[in-house]
């Protein structure tokens, strides 16, 4: 797999789960949510992020979107990183390399999106 190949790949699958997430979301009171619903500060940018790595030769692609809550996207990127120890560590970088963009933009108010469920955990908790 070619650098370019991982990228493309990580901006599919951000892509993908973008379209994926429903306008007006359904709730049913027979199934509980996995996590609390918290509410998103209407001030706050949503940032998707995504990576995907290679065991073989230990890189990763990150990408991200920038986007307003109303779906209109205000920034995207990609980057390829050589040295990478795991999956955990490519997700770790790459919401790093949004945020990074994010400052370089002047944004502020980033509501970060992963599908890294440990990650995020760890985000939040300071661990």
């Amino acid at each position: 797999m070619t650098a370019g190949d991982i990228i493309t790949k990580v901006l599919i699958s951000i892509k993908e789960w973008e379209d994926a997430q429903p306008q007006n979301p359904i709730t049913s009171s027979t199934i509980p949510p996995e996590t609390p619903t918290r509410f998103i500060p209407a001030e706050s940018l949503l940032c998707n992020t995504g990576a995907a790595w290679s065991s073989d030769s230990q890189s990763a692609g990150l990408a991200w979107i920038i986007s307003d809550q109303s779906s209109t996207e205000i920034a995207r990127g990609c980057r390829f990183q050589e040295h990478v120890a795991s999956p955990l560590m490519a997700e770790a970088l790459a919401i790093r390399a949004a945020l990074e963009h994010a400052a370089t933009l002047n944004l502020t108010h980033i509501w970060l999106r992963s599908d890294c469920k440990g990650l995020i955990q760890a985000i939040n908790t300071n661990r």
